[in-house]
């Protein structure tokens, strides 16, 4: 069975989280100030999806409930052949090229794992949820 095919992909451009140069704090072990992010971006075929932009980030008892902006949906075999391995909290930076291309800022909320096949014997399909952080780095409506 061959691999199953993106419909439309368009290059997305991500930087992602270089957590052994991000200070930490022992105490709390979480980062301390900004993520140290690689200043090189990737640069991958990806099929992109929005989603309703209504969604907002609501704070629960549980803590802050999240809402994503969209999805990316990358193929497993292109992500394994260039050995990159997107997390939760990587930035999506642009996407599209030339003329047409938008400069976002979009972080990379979830990933599950589809289209598994018994041929390939594993998922096929990446599915990287994003959310737009708002108002940050935000331009021309403030």
């Amino acid at each position: 069975m061959p691999t199953p095919r993106l419909i439309h992909p368009v290059p997305i451009f991500i930087r992602q989280i270089e957590r052994s140069l991000t200070p930490q704090d022992d105490d709390a072990r979480e980062p301390v100030g900004q993520v140290y992010r690689n200043q090189k971006p990737i640069k991958m075929m990806g099929q992109v999806r929005y989603l309703d932009a209504t969604d907002a980030p609501a704070a629960t008892p549980g803590g802050v409930t999240e809402h994503s902006s969209g999805y990316v949906l990358f193929r497993t075999l292109d992500l394994r052949a260039r050995r990159i391995e997107l997390q939760r909290g990587d930035r999506i930076v642009q996407i599209g090229e030339g003329a047409l291309a938008d400069e976002v800022d979009l972080y990379i909320t979830q990933k599950p794992i589809r289209g598994h096949y018994p041929q390939h014997q594993g998922g096929t399909l990446q599915k990287f949820f994003f959310s737009d952080r708002k108002p940050s780095r935000q331009r021309g409506d403030l």
